[in-house]
C-alpha cells in the first residue's frame, strides 16, 4: 500500500491500501514516484495523442493510417492490479485503448483503411552494435 503525507502540514496527499501489507518492491520505484509527484503534481494525467493520416469518408472509413503517439502512459501496457490476486493481470482490451476507440467512434470513424502505427519517436533508443 501507499500513504503519502505532506511534509509541510502532515495532511494526507494520497492513500491506497495503506493498512494492507505487501512484499516490498524496488526502493527505486519509491524515489521515482516521489520525484514524479513533485515534478508533475497530483493532478497530472498522461495524454496519448492519436492522429489520422488521411480523411474520413461518408462510410466512416479512415482512409489512411491511424498513428498512436506514445508519451509514456503506463496504462497502455494493458495490465491491471487485482488486489484479490495481488498481481498484475492482463486485460483483453486495456481501458485506455477502449477509450481511444470510443473517441474515434465519437468522431465518426467506423473502420481504418490503413495501418495502426505506434509512434515511439519521443523515446531515445540505445544504439545496438553487431558483433
Amino acid at each position: 500500500g501507499v500513504h503519502i503525507l505532506s511534509l509541510k502540514d502532515g495532511s494526507v496527499l494520497f492513500s491506497s491500501n495503506a493498512r494492507k501489507r505487501f512484499l516490498p518492491a524496488s526502493n527505486m520505484k519509491l524515489l521515482i514516484g516521489a520525484v514524479a509527484l513533485e515534478r508533475f503534481g497530483p493532478d497530472f494525467r498522461f495524454e496519448t495523442p492519436v492522429y489520422g493520416e488521411g480523411t474520413i469518408d461518408a462510410q466512416g472509413r479512415l482512409l489512411g493510417n491511424l498513428v498512436i503517439a506514445g508519451r509514456g502512459d503506463p496504462n497502455l501496457e494493458g495490465r491491471i492490479y487485482d488486489p484479490q490476486q495481488e498481481e498484475l493481470t492482463p486485460q483483453d482490451i486495456p481501458n485506455s485503448l477502449a477509450q481511444i476507440a470510443a473517441q474515434l467512434v465519437d468522431r465518426g470513424v467506423r473502420s481504418i483503411v490503413g495501418d495502426v502505427v505506434a509512434d515511439e519517436t519521443l523515446f531515445l533508443h540505445e544504439q545496438t552494435s553487431k558483433h
